[in-house]
């Protein structure tokens, strides 16, 4: 017997209830984020006064805000806003905060700031020359890969590139969050993972966990895009929103999500195969590299995912891998 999907009726009704969906509670703020536009460089000078006095605007903060501006999935390494150095386009500076989301997106292009750019990494090839990487190579390996490939009655060897994409979720990322006694907060997050959301939330505060409740309705898709990424974006909304004692919505919007958030990696094997005439693979050589952007986030966890799953369904006797994350802007 087929199964409905539990909530296929309100989505084709629209009933559905999403992030961005909830109503505006009483008192309730708008953030926004206002962020670079060069891939590398200095931040000489950040000149908010104009866009404080925005009519509207409540307030306006930056890294130094928080209690830990460092946060990352597996390492802590991504500031949640740059202070001092921008490292990609996209990447969040300022907090802009006002009583409608209009006065927010429209007051933080008042802000002033002055840039020292510097060089940029802008490819993988220009990563392996430049030795810009996240952390060292990473291999696995059995039998006697350079014998068993010179002793093969073909081989073949290239290089294939598999681009980068967008995740293109329908929702954007989307976060409320409501102060609550005792100092605690409550998220309401477009997030696959609310206890990583919790976790970031918590440590950029300096809160224990327990005070740190995340909420997760549904999501308008994710497919990985708000795996680590939705967390950022709860720990904006929660700085505003303990800091001013006031609901704070944070709800991107579609052009800003796909500047400011990560991407599917792109990669770049390169490979030598030794088979036999029957097709049969016996030997493999391969070594990938993958565009992890300016951070570390998962491209380390999805390169060894890349590389455990190379031999998909073969048992491939000989067979060398190596992986490296490249680091970019």
């Amino acid at each position: 017997m087929s199964l409905p999907h539990d909530y296929a009726h309100t989505h084709v009704a629209g009933e559905s209830e999403f992030v961005d969906d909830r109503p505006i509670m009483k008192n309730e703020l708008f953030c926004d984020v206002f962020f670079s536009t060069r891939a590398h460089a200095l931040i000489k000078r950040v000149d908010f006064t104009e866009c404080l006095n925005y009519p509207g605007v409540v307030a306006v903060f930056t890294g130094h805000d928080f209690a830990h501006n460092l946060w990352g999935t597996i390492f802590k390494d991504q500031p949640l806003l740059a202070t001092d150095k921008v490292n990609f386009a996209g990447e969040g500076i300022l907090l802009v905060v006002a009583e409608s989301m209009e006065a927010a997106q429209r007051a933080k292009h008042k802000v002033v700031i002055e840039y020292t750019d510097l060089a940029p990494v802008m490819s993988i090839a220009e990563a392996r020359k430049s030795e810009a990487f996240i952390i060292p190579a990473r291999k696995i390996e059995r039998g006697e890969v350079d014998k068993a490939m010179k002793e093969s009655p073909y081989t073949l060897e290239g290089k294939i590139v598999i681009q980068g994409h967008d995740h293109f979720y329908l929702e954007s990322q989307a976060s409320i969050a409501c102060p609550l006694e005792d100092g605690q907060v409550e998220i309401h997050s477009s997030s696959q993972h609310p206890t990583e959301t919790q976790h970031v939330v918590a440590h950029a505060l300096d809160l224990p966990d327990k005070d740190v409740v995340c909420q997760v309705k549904r999501m308008g898709g994710g497919f990985g895009g708000k795996e680590s990424q939705a967390a950022p974006f709860a720990a904006y909304a929660a700085l505003a929103a303990m800091k001013l004692k006031r609901p704070v919505r944070l709800c991107l919007t579609k052009d800003d999500d796909m500047i400011m958030t990560g991407k599917r990696n792109p990669f770049e094997n390169e490979y030598k195969v030794g088979f036999d005439k029957d097709g049969r693979i016996h030997s493999l050589d391969a070594r990938l590299f993958s565009d992890a952007g300016a951070y570390a986030d998962l491209s380390t966890s999805i390169m060894e995912r890349a590389m455990l799953h190379i031999d998909n369904a073969y048992f491939i006797p000989h067979l060398r891998v190596t992986g490296q994350v490249c680091r970019t802007n």
